[in-house]
């Protein structure tokens, strides 16, 4: 009996340490605005980020928001995504499957802006795919998060015609009914972002200036995407349990018996000041916390560091003031490189990386990241591949929320391949954009790298 209560322990603590980092999981099914949650064009479905990635949570979708805002307690895995830029809400319904079926607890479904465009359905046919789709998601025990359709248009460039234009009206009763009859459903929230994304006072149906992509009035961006994140994580908040991702101490490190998912990086605290300002263009001043090292990347830009404490808390403070010049999006980094000494690190090991930050008001501020960069040699010559939570903004109205905010940065996994591993660089990064004036202050009061899972 003794011998079989020890394997039964063990079996437990065996799974318990491979399911550290389970959380709740989240599906996208929709059109464009769905699929650009994740490193792509919604326009041609290629790759825009260079180097090589394993996989980019972008600023500009809702769900890095949702994930950030909530404080990781749920994540979007990229195979969850079920974005397809262009479809109507009758394509959507006819592959509804592939969410129905996903090892998904929750479900956003974002359906029928299309529906409005040159397909210009009916509204008995908006409202009955609808329907269809919560049926077939519930069914499957989905929760479903159901968002109302978007605007579309801006204030110089209008998409409808005007007030009275059909299209328009239909796009109201369709929301209405999703407020009123949608929302009674059981297992379905509705989340409205129109109070924070749409022009109260325009007669077309119009986005609030700096609240679309200007070029095409149809996408959203970060400013967007942001406040639907925070309705999203509100529901997020009141649905699951918080967890707390980040260690309370620096003696909270990986050993491979006794804390397989222990951190791996040194100072997860972000404590002391005897870290490493690096670089000329600009000069960083200040100061950084041991074993991390700062960087900048433009003349114009100024960045000062500085150590912040407030009761038993203490954080790293990043100042961006100036205004870069011309050429590349402008880059600030917080790094540190990662022993891989006596075998901590090796290939099929799954990695996972956190950060808790907090940004004040801000603006000119382009784009925020947390990154895993890996170098390795499978036989053919170095391959660097990099996953992130964040990105720039890749547009030029793109720019991250005015307001502040604070949430926890979880990456998505990164898995270590079949090869020689030459390096691998765990980094805080913040984008500013050329040309334009950025004032900026960011906090970052933990970062942890762990190992989601050990082979």
């Amino acid at each position: 009996m003794t011998d079989m209560i020890a394997r039964g322990m063990a079996a437990a603590a065996s799974r318990a340490a491979l399911s550290f980092a389970a959380v709740p999981q989240i599906a996208c099914l929709g059109d464009s605005n769905s699929f650009i949650n994740w490193g792509s064009s919604p326009s041609t479905g290629t790759a825009q980020i260079s180097p090589p990635t394993q996989g980019i949570l972008q600023c500009r979708g809702y769900a890095f928001w949702a994930q950030t805002l909530c404080d990781a307690r749920v994540e979007f895995p990229q195979a969850l995504n079920f974005g397809v830029s262009g479809e109507t809400s009758t394509q959507i319904l006819a592959r509804v499957d592939q969410a129905a079926a996903a090892s998904a607890d929750a479900v956003v479904v974002l359906a029928g802006t299309n529906d409005f465009g040159a397909a210009d359905l009916p509204y008995a046919a908006t409202v009955a795919n609808l329907t269809a789709i919560v049926a077939a998601l519930r069914v499957r025990n989905k929760r479903v998060l159901l968002l109302t359709v978007p605007p579309r248009g801006h204030p110089s460039s209008h998409y409808f015609s005007g007030a009275t234009d059909p299209k328009l009206l239909r796009l109201f009763a369709v929301n209405n009914w999703i407020k009123r009859v949608a929302s009674q459903m059981r297992g379905v929230s509705v989340i409205d972002p129109w109070g924070e994304i749409a022009d109260p006072a325009s007669l077309y149906g119009d986005f609030r200036s700096g609240m679309v992509n200007s070029g095409d009035v149809a996408h959203f961006i970060s400013a967007s995407s942001y406040q639907i994140g925070k309705l999203l994580a509100a529901e997020f908040s009141r649905l699951y349990a918080p967890i707390d991702w980040l260690p309370k101490s620096n003696s909270d490190l990986f050993d491979a018996t006794s804390n397989p998912v222990g951190a791996l990086n040194s100072n997860a605290m972000m404590l002391g000041t005897g870290g490493t300002l690096s670089g000329t263009t600009p000069t960083p001043t200040g100061q950084v916390a041991d074993g991390w090292t700062l960087s900048g990347a433009d003349a114009g830009l100024t960045l000062a560091a500085s150590k912040q404490a407030s009761g038993n808390t203490t954080w790293q403070r990043l100042v961006l003031g100036g205004t870069p010049g011309a050429g590349s999006d402008r880059i600030v980094t917080v790094s540190q490189a990662i022993s891989q000494a006596s075998g901590r690190i090796v290939a099929g090991d799954v990695l996972e990386g956190f950060a808790r930050v907090s940004v004040g008001p801000s603006s000119g501020l382009y784009g925020i990241a947390l990154m895993i960069q890996q170098t390795y040699n499978p036989g053919s010559g170095n391959v660097t591949v990099q996953t992130n939570c964040g990105n720039s903004g890749q547009g030029a109205d793109n720019f991250m929320p005015a307001e502040a905010w604070s949430g926890v940065l979880r990456l998505p996994p990164l898995t270590i391949p079949t090869g020689t591993l030459s390096s691998l660089q765990f980094r805080l990064r913040v984008w500013a954009q050329q040309n334009t004036a950025v004032s900026a202050t960011v906090d970052a009061t933990a970062m942890a790298l762990r190992k989601l899972r050990a082979v």
